[in-house]
């Protein structure tokens, strides 16, 4: 993690507005910004904003690059993915001017994304090998695990199974701390099976998956998992099954308020039922 703190977001707004020193402040809106980059952007962006204009009379390489990865994320996951290219380039050069071999890493990984979601899969890929070359460098697991994974996703896209199965795999095997990790290549390996139409171990992989985002209690990753796995009960015309997890995952979206899950879902339950009742005809 690029910036670890203990203090909750409400504990950063108050030492930020009791700060007495520029640096301070700069530390801690940089701090609160990269809690908030993931679950509120437009935030995040606005204390970056600020963190730049306090450093233009207390320059520090390391939070300018801090800064730049901050609003790469933000832009990103607002969908501006040129903004969002645009910043992490800078975090690189900053990055690598200071050696930082962790923020090479982690600002590699962001812009792989950003061209990943633009349908680049090429680029995406060369700057998901830089950051694994980076992680890779400084033994960061997590890292290696996660980018792995990311690289598997790239090899499928370019319908290259084997390797992306190799890919997802290996980060399977080394990863032993990261949970996202584990359930994302476990997931993935289930789709890989699911496109060999090997559909008994893709449902075995996606049950494993779905006992860790148990263990784990992470309900975003079961709300993906359960409909993967009513996708694929469709496909075999086993449609009560296929509805009874398309609901359980629809249930779990609806609580978290992912809108774009519940769109996914509604989707398939729309296709299943068509199909389901087509064949009645």
């Amino acid at each position: 993690m690029m910036l670890k703190t203990s203090l909750t977001i409400s504990e950063l707004e108050a030492n930020i507005a009791d700060a007495t020193s520029s640096p301070e402040k700069i530390s801690l809106l940089l701090a609160l910004a990269w809690k908030l980059k993931d679950s509120e952007p437009h935030y995040a962006r606005t204390l970056c904003d600020e963190a730049l204009h306090l450093l233009a009379g207390f320059p520090s390489p390391r939070d300018y690059a801090i800064a730049h990865l901050i609003l790469c994320v933000a832009n990103w996951r607002l969908n501006l993915y040129g903004d969002a290219i645009r910043f992490g380039s800078q975090s690189l050069s900053q990055f690598e001017s200071i050696h930082d071999t962790l923020g090479i890493a982690h600002a590699c990984q962001n812009i792989a994304i950003c061209h990943y979601f633009l349908g680049d899969y090429e680029r995406a890929l060369f700057f998901y090998n830089k950051s694994l070359h980076s992680f890779t460098e400084i033994n960061n697991i997590d890292g290696i695990a996660n980018t792995l994974n990311n690289i598997g996703i790239i090899y499928h896209r370019f319908g290259n199974l084997e390797e992306g199965l190799a890919h997802f795999k290996k980060s399977l095997e080394i990863q032993q701390k990261s949970a996202s990790a584990e359930i994302a290549a476990t997931t993935n390996i289930g789709i890989i099976y699911k496109d060999l139409h090997d559909r008994p171990t893709a449902i075995a992989y996606y049950e494993k998956a779905l006992a860790l985002c148990e263990e784990y209690h992470d309900l975003p990753r079961k709300g993906a998992v359960l409909h993967n796995l009513g996708m694929i009960y469709a496909d075999m015309q086993e449609y009560d099954k296929a509805f009874a997890y398309m609901q359980s995952s629809l249930s779990i979206f609806t609580s978290i308020g992912d809108r774009y899950g519940e769109g996914l879902v509604f989707l398939s339950l729309g296709r299943a039922f068509s199909r389901r009742y087509a064949s009645r005809d």
